[in-house]
C-alpha cells in the first residue's frame, strides 16, 4: 500500500497555502486513524465488495483529508471575508442577485425567436450595467489570492490542483485551430436556422436538435454500458441515481456503494449523457480500486479524461450521428474556455466584443459583433476554468 505519510505530505502544501495550523504530524495522525477505521469498516462490508482492501483504504484516507480541508477552507461568500475573491463575488451578488442571473437566463434562452430574445434583452440589459468591471475585479482578486499562495496566477493554481498534465495543456494551446476544425467538421451536415442558432442570445446545442440514442431509461443505459464493461453488472445494484444541481459521482465508503448525481434542470437527452459519463466514472473506480489503485490520487483531470474517452467509444459504437453531435457541443465549452483564458491573460477590455470574437473563432458559422450575455454564464462565477480542463482532455483525445 502507498505510504500514508507520503499521502499526507501531498496535502500538506494545501494546508500551508490556506494558513491552516495543522502540522504534517496532525495530517498523518488523521490519515492513520482513518486507515484503521477504514480497515475495520471494510471487514464488515457484504460481498461482493467493489474495491480491494488497499483501494478502499486509499480512497477513504484521501476522502477524509479532502473533507477536512473543505470544512476548513470553504468560506461563506461575504463582503466581510478575508478572502478577496469571496469579497468580489459577494459584491457581484449584492448588485446582481443570483436569482436575477438565473431567472434572466431562463427567460432569455427559453424564448424561441431572435426577435423575442432581442426584445427581452433590450429590456433587461440595464439591470447589468457595471457587471464587466465587477467581473474583472473578481478575476483579479482570484489571481491575487493565488499569487499569495505561491502560484503564478489562478490559472496556474487550477491546473496544479486538478493535476492537469502540462504536456496535455501545451498540446491544447498549440493545436486549438486543428481541434476547432475537427469539431466543426463533425457538425457540418447538421441543418440549423443559422440566424437563430448562432445568434448572440443562444447557446448552440447539437445534441438537442438531431438524432439521439434509442434509450428510454437509466436502467436500459446501465445495461448497455455493462455490456461494454461487464464489471458494472456485478455492482449495478450498488448504484443510486439522484437529480441535483450538477453531475458527479461519489463512492460511499460506509455502504460500499456509488451515488450518481445528474442535472435536474436539463432535458432527458442531457440527463442520459450525464448518466453515461458518470457510469464511466463508476467503472473506472471499480477497476482502479479493485486492483489496489489510488483512484483519488490520480487527480481530477486524469479521471475526467478517461471517462470522456469511454463515452466517445460508447457513442461511436451506438450512433455516429450522436457521436458527432456530442463532439460538436464541445465547441460551447471551448468558447467559454477561450474567453476565460483571454480575460485572464489580457485583463480589462470590451468583454462583450471578446465574447463574440471567441464565439466566432469556435463556430465556423459565427458572425457576432458583440455578445453581452456572458454575464448570465454562472460557470464564470462558480467554476472558473472548469470548461478548460475538459477541453484540454478533449483536444488530446481527438487531435492526432
Amino acid at each position: 500500500m502507498k505510504n500514508i505519510k507520503k499521502i499526507a505530505e501531498e496535502y500538506e502544501q494545501t494546508y500551508r497555502e490556506n494558513n491552516l495550523p495543522d502540522s504534517l504530524d496532525d495530517i498523518i495522525l488523521m490519515a492513520e486513524e482513518e486507515k484503521r477505521e477504514a480497515t475495520e469498516r471494510y471487514k464488515k462490508l457484504p460481498e461482493p465488495r467493489a474495491a480491494s482492501l488497499v483501494g478502499y483504504v486509499l480512497y477513504s484516507v484521501r476522502k477524509k483529508i479532502e473533507n477536512d480541508l473543505a470544512s476548513k477552507t470553504t468560506e461563506k461568500v461575504s463582503v466581510d471575508s478575508k478572502n478577496l475573491a469571496s469579497v468580489a463575488l459577494a459584491e457581484i451578488f449584492e448588485s446582481y442577485p443570483k436569482c436575477l442571473l438565473e431567472n434572466t437566463a431562463k427567460e432569455l434562452f427559453n424564448k424561441t425567436s431572435f426577435e423575442e430574445k432581442n426584445k427581452y434583452w433590450e429590456e433587461k440589459k440595464q439591470d447589468f450595467v457595471g457587471f464587466p468591471e465587477k467581473y474583472m475585479e473578481l478575476v483579479e482578486s482570484r489571481n491575487i489570492m493565488a499569487k499569495r499562495k505561491g502560484y503564478k496566477d489562478y490559472l496556474d493554481q487550477y491546473l496544479r490542483s486538478n493535476k492537469v498534465d502540462r504536456k496535455d495543456y501545451q498540446f491544447f494551446i498549440d493545436n486549438q485551430d486543428k481541434y476547432i476544425a475537427l469539431c466543426n467538421k463533425k457538425i457540418s451536415d447538421i441543418l440549423v436556422n443559422k440566424n437563430e442558432f448562432y445568434s448572440e442570445y443562444s447557446v448552440p446545442c447539437y445534441v438537442c436538435i438531431g438524432e439521439f440514442l434509442s434509450i428510454k431509461s437509466s436502467d436500459e443505459l446501465i445495461d448497455l454500458v455493462a455490456k461494454e464493461y461487464p464489471i458494472l453488472s456485478k455492482f449495478k445494484n450498488k448504484i443510486q441515481i439522484f437529480l441535483g444541481e450538477g453531475a458527479a459521482t461519489v463512492c460511499q465508503t460506509e455502504t460500499d456503494s456509488f451515488s450518481i448525481t445528474i442535472r435536474k434542470e436539463v432535458n432527458s437527452r442531457h440527463r442520459l449523457l450525464d448518466l453515461l459519463h458518470e457510469l464511466c466514472h463508476v467503472v473506472c473506480m471499480i477497476e482502479t480500486m479493485g486492483n489496489d489503485g489510488d483512484f483519488l490520487g490520480e487527480g481530477r483531470y486524469q479521471q475526467e479524461k478517461i471517462a470522456m474517452e469511454m463515452v466517445l467509444r460508447f457513442l461511436k459504437q451506438y450512433s455516429d450521428k450522436v457521436y458527432d453531435s456530442y463532439i460538436g457541443n464541445w465547441l460551447v465549452d471551448l468558447w467559454v474556455a477561450l474567453f476565460e483564458l483571454e480575460v485572464n491573460k489580457n485583463g480589462r477590455k470590451d468583454l462583450a466584443k471578446l465574447n463574440a470574437d471567441m464565439f466566432n473563432r469556435c463556430f465556423d458559422e459565427g458572425n457576432q459583433v458583440e455578445n453581452p450575455v456572458y454575464v448570465l454564464n454562472s460557470k464564470l462565477l462558480f467554476s472558473p476554468f472548469n470548461s478548460l480542463m475538459y477541453m484540454v482532455a478533449a483536444a488530446n483525445l481527438l487531435v492526432k
